[in-house]
């Protein structure tokens, strides 16, 4: 009856090793997040999406964007303009850098030309 005690203590015991095993990893994965954290504080969502290490394998970018304080499909996020706007901004730009005194409807009459 001893040995049937003895297994269930050393089961106990490898149990608590495991344990405190995993809360060790735990520790050392906060304290990678931590430190990674505390060189990009205080800066603009631009600046952020910056920083966000894509190849980094012990922070994944979802947690990164989370310590951040930024959405995760920010980081992902791409804008679309379309070649008709694009053309349409170049037009006013140009239009505007030759006469900067014209208003808005002034230079919407010239467009319609």
């Amino acid at each position: 009856m001893i040995e049937l005690f003895a297994d269930n203590g050393q089961k106990k015991d490898k149990e608590k090793d495991l344990f405190i095993e995993e809360l060790y990893k735990e520790i050392g994965q906060l304290k990678i997040e931590l430190d990674w954290l505390k060189k990009n504080l205080n800066l603009s969502v631009e600046v952020k999406v910056l920083l966000i290490e894509h190849q980094n394998k012990m922070i994944p970018v979802g947690r990164q964007a989370q310590l951040l304080g930024i959405a995760r499909s920010t980081v992902y996020y791409e804008p679309r303009v379309d070649l008709y706007s694009l053309e349409l901004m170049h037009l006013i730009d140009e239009e505007y850098t030759k006469t900067p005194f014209y208003g808005s409807r002034r230079i919407k009459d010239i467009l319609k030309r």
